[in-house]
């Protein structure tokens, strides 16, 4: 998916704030993704297999870390507020 494709997700009304927001935005979201991806790809992988999957939580994990770390930073960030979304 890679960076390309963030800007279709963050709103218009973002689009002028400053970069450091929408980094810290893109850094997390593109973590939710990558771990994500890892663990579809290993469980579709295990279920051709017919094995146990090994490492698919510890994926699922790290995307929640990053899930909840985006959240953190938009409930302490006042640009959010002033968003209009």
């Amino acid at each position: 998916m890679g960076s390309m494709a963030l800007p279709f997700w963050v709103p218009k009304s973002l689009e002028k704030t400053p970069s450091e927001f929408q980094s810290k935005i893109q850094e997390q979201c593109t973590e939710i993704c990558s771990e994500s991806g890892k663990a579809l790809k290993e469980l579709a992988s295990e279920l051709k297999q017919m094995t146990q999957p090994t490492s698919v939580n510890v994926h699922i994990e790290h995307s929640k870390i990053a899930a909840e770390k985006l959240k953190s930073f938009l409930n302490t960030t006042c640009l959010w507020e002033n968003a209009n979304l």
